[in-house]
């Protein structure tokens, strides 16, 4: 990891304002006496943001896929401290893209989000304790593939009206006219 991954994710570059122009903005006579040095970068837009820019960190996670859990994990604690509140906040970004305990989803008070998988990218394996990517699992697999036979599916019929549709049958197109089925007419067997 980066030794400067700290500055990575968290700042951001000085931004100059649209109306940004130099000189004063008030008359010499309503300028206070004493200005500190912070209050005219900050009077003119032109202060140091902070702001989380998680995808440098998606990146590293991704790159440590088949690596054990535990040091890649250490290797993030190394570079972003505990005591910053900041760097705390980006450390529990984390359980965005991973699942440390992967569980599945499957509570009866919910439909299933991700057909029954946690909704992160990686997870840790329960028995290895690498790192892995959610999408190789043989359930996303399955999820992906019906997903696409879905959209893959050619359409078989076209509504025209209320009683009209055209029906694809063997590969000929077949205009239908819909009518009620008429009244069955029972023999009685004696």
């Amino acid at each position: 990891m980066r030794e400067d991954m700290a500055q990575v994710l968290v700042e951001r570059p000085r931004i100059k304002p649209f109306n940004n122009r130099k000189g004063r903005r008030r008359a010499l006579d309503d300028l206070p006496k004493h200005e500190g040095m912070r209050r005219g970068n900050a009077e003119r837009g032109d202060t140091k943001l902070l702001n989380e820019n998680l995808a440098p960190l998606r990146r590293y996670l991704e790159g440590q896929v088949g690596r054990p859990w535990n040091k890649v994990y250490s290797e993030i604690a190394a570079h972003l401290r505990v005591d910053s509140t900041v760097q705390q906040h980006v450390r529990g970004h984390l359980r965005d893209f991973v699942a440390v305990t992967p569980r599945r989803n499957l509570s009866s008070w919910r439909i299933p989000f991700n057909g029954g998988l946690w909704w992160q990218r990686l997870y840790v394996d329960p028995v290895t304790g690498l790192l892995c990517r959610t999408d190789r699992l043989p359930e996303e697999k399955a999820r992906r593939r019906a997903r696409r036979a879905k959209a893959a599916r050619p359409v078989e019929h076209v509504p025209l009206g209320d009683k009209r549709e055209l029906r694809l049958l063997g590969g000929i197109w077949y205009e239908l006219s819909m009518a009620p089925l008429p009244e069955p007419v029972y023999r009685v067997r004696r």
